[in-house]
């Protein structure tokens, strides 16, 4: 099983899809999931733990060099499942495209209701949850169930080097 998790936003909302992945391999340990993020949030999936790979969705290229880029990717990896949780919506007309059996996620503007099959219409601004609770309530569709006591169990370790640390660091200061 291959997954695509489509993340092309802000970084703080990326981070808090992160909780995705963990339910996921709880429920599916041999799931392969990828991340498609901005360019701003790349380096935080490089070093995270049970993500195959995290791809950049190329913001600031043309129409042309994003579908192809798009087009490669879903070529290349062939997902059983894609969601979209935030950003771009090429990506999910793409996995539409490639005939992704499963393309679920928020349905908010008009392109996800073309292009995703089994999305949710949330109302987030309502503010019933943390956002990282309406992310894992997503995955109901794919049979995964979420209660809010789930939020404890979730460990998502980074792997970064001391030198990767070190510079970090110094960039705060």
């Amino acid at each position: 099983m291959r997954i695509l998790i489509n993340r092309t936003d802000a970084i703080g909302d990326t981070i808090l899809t992160m909780p995705m992945i963990y339910q996921i391999k709880q429920k599916f340990p041999d799931a392969e999931i990828d991340f498609l993020v901005a360019p701003i949030s790349y380096d935080l999936f490089k070093g995270l733990d049970h993500i195959v790979q995290a791809h950049v969705f190329p913001k600031k290229s043309g129409r042309f060099q994003q579908l192809s880029f798009l087009h490669k990717l879903f070529r290349q990896r062939s997902y059983n499942y894609y969601f979209h949780v935030g950003g771009s919506h090429l990506p999910s007309f793409v996995a539409f495209l490639h005939r992704v059996s499963f393309r679920g996620g928020l349905k908010t503007k008009w392109p996800s209701f073309l292009w995703l099959n089994q999305g949710e219409r949330q109302r987030r601004s309502l503010v019933e949850m943390h956002e990282s609770e309406y992310n894992l309530s997503l995955l109901e569709k794919m049979g995964i169930p979420f209660h809010f006591k789930d939020l404890e169990n979730i460990n998502l370790r980074f792997n970064f080097s001391a030198s990767e640390i070190e510079d970090a660091w110094n960039n705060l200061q």
